[in-house]
């Protein structure tokens, strides 16, 4: 990346940092149970939803952003709202990294930048940093499948480092949030579509 690259990073990082607050956020009800899944998991009940009545096992929400809570319900407790949205930031702003590393592949590095400072400025993304929702974690494990997926079909190998880090990716994408199944088919066949027209395995 040029200098204006990193000046683009920045700005996404303060706008980022700007939402960080100790609210729990929305009121609609995924961030609270999201962090009672966490509550569960930290506190050695398994995943159940514990604020009905016998605590079923919970059945609606996979398991992939409780578990990324957790670690912080288990050291600071279910109120630790500023430390969760640090996390969820995290996540926003390594979303926008591999966002950048993929553009600038696929296209000019001026488009990378262009659609980067487009991103981290408009309200929906800079909101979305002051929630506890599992909406940037599901975006960076699927631009990761994304990368690792053109990384693997460029090794020509069946087994390969890229290959396992693809699956990896994948199933974080599908335990973070279940319609993550839709890339894992798509890559899928994107991944035997170059297989079989290719031949090398290059995009």
């Amino acid at each position: 990346m040029n200098c204006k690259g990193p000046d683009l990073l920045l700005l996404a990082t303060l706008l980022a940092l700007g939402t960080l607050n100790n609210e729990l956020g929305s009121l609609g009800g995924d961030n609270a149970q999201y962090i009672l899944l966490a509550k569960s998991l930290a506190t050695g009940q398994g995943y159940r939803t514990i604020h009905e009545p016998g605590a079923p096992p919970h059945t609606l929400y996979p398991f992939g952003f409780p578990l990324m809570l957790a670690p912080i319900v288990a050291l600071k407790g279910a109120h630790a709202f500023f430390w969760m949205h640090g996390a969820v930031i995290a996540w926003a702003l390594l979303a926008v990294f591999l966002w950048t590393r993929w553009v600038q592949r696929e296209a000019h590095l001026g488009v990378a930048l262009i659609t980067l400072g487009l991103i981290v400025t408009t309200p929906l993304w800079v909101e979305g940093c002051g929630q506890i929702l599992s909406e940037f974690p599901y975006l960076t494990c699927s631009l990761g499948s994304l990368l690792c997926a053109r990384r693997y079909l460029g090794q020509q190998k069946v087994v390969s480092s890229a290959g396992v880090s693809l699956v990896l990716c994948l199933l974080a994408t599908y335990f973070v949030r279940t319609v993550g199944i839709t890339l894992i088919v798509a890559l899928v066949a994107w991944i035997l579509l170059k297989r079989v027209r290719t031949g090398d395995g290059r995009l």
